[in-house]
C-alpha cells in the first residue's frame, strides 16, 4: 500500500502539507521567484526558470536575471528510505487586478543534480511518478528543486506581484508517494 503526500505550492504565502499516513513529510526552504520582468509589450514571451535558479528570456522580454528556484525538503519518518515525486503540469499567478500569467512546462529535481531549464524531470501530473528521491541522503540530496516556463502575452500588465494565492491564481501540487 503507497502512502501519499501533497505538498500545495505558493508563490507567496505558506505551503499546505498533506500526509497519510505520515511516513514523510515535507517543508518548504525557499519560494519561487522569477525576478524583475519587463516586456516591450509588443509579441509577449517566455521566462524559463532551470532548477538552479538560471533564468532564460525569449520573445521582447528581460529583467535582471536573477531568479530563484522552489525548494521543498523531504524529511523521513517511520524509516522510510525512498519516495516516488509527482506533480502538476502547471498553475496561473495573477496579481491584484487580475491579470494572469500562465506557468507551466513544471520541472522537478533533487539538488546534486539540478540545472538549467529542460535539463530536469517533466512533471506529467500528480499521480505520475517522474523520479525517486533518497530520504535517507544528505540534505541537498533530500531537497526537491523545482522549475518552470512563464508564458508572457502581448500587452500584458507587469506592473506589481504577481502569485498563485492571488484570487484568480491556482497553485501547483507535489506528491511524494512512499512505496
Amino acid at each position: 500500500m503507497k502512502k501519499t503526500l501533497l505538498y500545495t505550492i505558493f508563490f507567496t504565502c505558506a505551503f499546505q502539507v498533506f500526509a497519510f499516513p505520515p511516513d514523510v513529510s515535507l517543508s518548504n526552504t525557499v519560494n519561487m521567484q522569477f525576478g524583475s520582468i519587463e516586456s516591450g509589450g509588443l509579441i509577449g514571451g517566455t521566462l524559463s526558470l532551470g532548477t538552479d535558479g538560471s533564468v532564460i528570456y525569449a520573445g521582447d522580454l528581460s529583467g535582471d536575471g536573477v531568479g530563484v528556484s522552489a525548494q521543498v525538503r523531504t524529511n523521513p519518518l517511520n524509516g522510510a528510505v525512498t519516495g516516488e515525486v509527482s506533480c502538476s503540469t502547471g498553475a496561473t499567478l495573477c496579481d491584484s487586478s487580475n491579470n494572469s500569467i500562465a506557468m507551466t512546462g513544471i520541472e522537478v529535481e533533487e539538488g546534486a543534480s539540478r540545472g538549467v531549464y529542460g535539463t530536469a524531470n517533466a512533471c506529467n501530473g500528480v499521480g505520475n511518478t517522474v523520479m525517486n528521491i533518497p530520504l535517507g541522503g544528505a540534505i541537498l540530496q533530500r531537497t526537491l528543486f523545482l522549475g518552470a516556463v512563464l508564458t508572457v502575452p502581448a500587452a500584458t500588465v507587469l506592473d506589481g506581484a504577481y502569485g498563485t494565492n492571488i484570487t484568480c491564481g491556482s497553485a501547483f501540487t507535489v506528491e511524494v508517494v512512499v512505496p
